[in-house]
């Protein structure tokens, strides 16, 4: 996703990138408004440390947080003073997300709403500084690793599964164009919804409690970075310059 961002960067795009581990929780089942405001906090944070904070843009969570307040939720009884907290309950706090996801069930129109002019109030910034014709992409990273645990990785598929099929058109933001890393099994469930693009990835390890080395994948990433890789060269004194293991050029 990085390599993405820096060739999109290249060819003229605006180019704002996420980590979604940031803002959601990869063990826990995940629901449409939680999503979008996860979405929209995420692209704001992105935004203000690209352009600063002095753009006139408001933070999405001050927004979030300034919606709520004067609701059933009552957000300062559960420790929410701030647009920060809220981000980090989100995050973290299984039981209140529980309760703001049956908040908001009713009302996931209007925020959809709310979120596509959060992101419209974001272009016209990035346009400001940077021209009419500029063209926004924002990269959603790390939804892959939204797996659950041995006791809820159904319901958590399920709910990735939803996410797409059922509430894809929610997803499609108003005057950007969004990239969503998602599991590689999500392309054999959707029956409908964006383009997938499948990047195959090298099976470096075992997936065991001691993350054992599985060797013909270690084989194959080593000939892929000699070939990327000019040959080693001799040390004027010594014995020949010898390369980092596969696992430590991916770190």
């Amino acid at each position: 996703m990085l390599r993405l961002k820096g060739q999109l960067e290249a060819e003229g795009y605006f180019v704002l990138y996420a980590d979604a581990l940031g803002y959601v929780n990869p063990a826990e089942p995940i629901d449409v408004a939680e999503f979008l405001m996860v979405l929209a906090g995420s692209f704001g944070e992105a935004l203000q440390a690209r352009l600063g904070t002095d753009i006139g843009y408001e933070s999405y969570w001050a927004r979030a947080y300034a919606f709520l307040a004067g609701t059933e939720l009552k957000l300062q009884e559960v420790g929410i003073n701030t647009g920060i907290d809220l981000k980090l309950q989100i995050k973290t706090a299984s039981s209140f997300r529980s309760r703001l996801q049956q908040f908001l069930a009713t009302r996931v129109g209007e925020l959809t709403a709310e979120v596509d002019h959060f992101f419209e109030d974001g272009v016209k910034a990035v346009r400001v500084k940077h021209g009419d014709d500029t063209q926004v992409v924002f990269i959603f990273d790390a939804l892959e690793q939204l797996r659950g645990n041995y006791q809820n990785w159904q319901s958590v598929i399920r709910s990735v599964d939803q996410l797409f099929s059922l509430h894809i058109e929610r997803l499609r933001i108003p005057y950007v164009h969004v990239v969503y890393a998602g599991p590689p099994w999500l392309k054999f469930l959707l029956r409908a919804g964006p383009p997938v693009t499948m990047l195959p990835t090298v099976h470096l390890w075992n997936n065991d409690p001691d993350r054992s080395t599985f060797t013909p994948g270690q084989d194959a990433f080593r000939r892929l970075i000699d070939h990327r890789l000019p040959p080693p060269t001799l040390c004027a004194c010594s014995a020949p310059m010898t390369r980092r293991p596969a696992s430590s050029s991916i770190v």
